[in-house]
């Protein structure tokens, strides 16, 4: 259900394992570790936890508004 109301293959390319892993999250009251920017918008829609790491360049992922 997470990825039927999230994924758009140009503006958030969220993967299938991705979800399991938002999901699991959130069943677990874990926070999720990630530096992916469609799983971490995502996440903040849906009120997950979330530990955003850097990225590749060392950018580190904000949310937006």
């Amino acid at each position: 259900m997470l990825r039927a109301q999230h994924y758009h293959r140009r503006t958030c390319a969220i993967s299938l394992a991705d979800c399991v892993a938002a999901e699991t999250a959130c069943a677990t009251g874990s926070a999720l570790a990630t530096s992916d920017p469609h799983l971490l918008d995502t996440c903040h829609a849906e009120e997950i936890t979330t530990n955003p790491l850097p990225d590749s360049t060392g950018n580190v992922w904000i949310a937006d508004g």
